[in-house]
């Protein structure tokens, strides 16, 4: 199965990562120190809704359950840490007889926060798939 997409009533379409896109990346993730985390699918499945949207990150839809500062600190951190770049890298769904990255290049440069980061070299795995 691809990925799973949700109907919301404002007819928005809500990105969900697959159990198969979770055992992918979830190795990639911190582990956490002591404090339960808040689930990593919801968060991950925000940040790419966010990327690809192109919404500011305060317009998080709500249906994911999480405030829109912890997806944003979440995407900061992983940023930093080189794993969102190998996270968003390892991201496939399949399209017409090829398989592509769930968010690209385009996507992230053409959200402000993507933009910001790839200036900074935070996207190197991404920017080089462009």
């Amino acid at each position: 199965m691809c990925c799973r997409y949700e109907t919301v009533a404002t007819n928005e379409y809500l990105w969900w990562a697959t159990d198969e896109q979770m055992d992918a990346v979830s190795v990639m993730f911190p582990k956490s120190h002591g404090v339960s985390r808040i689930d990593d699918r919801a968060v991950l499945s925000a940040i790419v809704q966010v990327l690809r949207s192109g919404v500011l990150w305060r317009d998080v839809p709500a249906d994911y359950r999480i405030k829109w500062k912890t997806v944003y600190n979440r995407f900061v951190r992983w940023s930093q840490d080189g794993v969102m770049d190998a996270t968003l890298c390892a991201l496939t769904e399949p399209a017409q007889d090829e398989v592509r990255l769930v968010v690209s290049a385009d996507d992230l440069l053409r959200h402000r926060s993507g933009e910001l980061w790839a200036d900074r070299g935070f996207f190197p795995g991404v920017m080089s798939l462009a």
